[in-house]
């Protein structure tokens, strides 16, 4: 597996995650912009955290998770929404895991035209 297969990977793990926050979210309180801060507050925990460890592999995309559970949540007008929209970010990252060689593909392209037009 090389590293652009990892990445496509750890995208959808992400999002994943992301969505499985945002579905447990709707569950414990109605979307709100309270309930975003605290995925707000949590993504700034996760970016310092990466900064002040210095651990850029284990932690280059956990500031994600919380950012994207909190855009689901400010896009929500109800629980049932943030629900069904959870549920389309995991099946979009399962359409990932099952399609990573395809996006793995796409990124080692664009790295590719990047350098030619160095």
């Amino acid at each position: 597996m090389n590293d652009y297969d990892r990445q496509a990977l750890h995208g959808s793990a992400l999002a994943l995650l992301a969505a499985l926050l945002a579905y447990a979210a709707s569950f414990v309180a109605p979307p709100s912009p309270d309930v975003a801060a605290v995925f707000g507050i949590f993504a700034v925990l996760a970016l310092s955290a990466y900064y002040f460890l210095d651990r850029a592999r284990e932690l280059a995309g956990a500031w994600v998770v919380p950012t994207v559970a909190a855009v689901v949540t400010l896009g929500s007008e109800s629980a049932h929404d943030q629900q069904v929209t959870a549920l389309a970010l995991a099946a979009l990252s399962v359409v990932g895991f099952v399609a990573y060689p395809l996006l793995a593909y796409a990124a080692k392209l664009g790295e590719n035209v990047r350098d030619e037009i160095r």
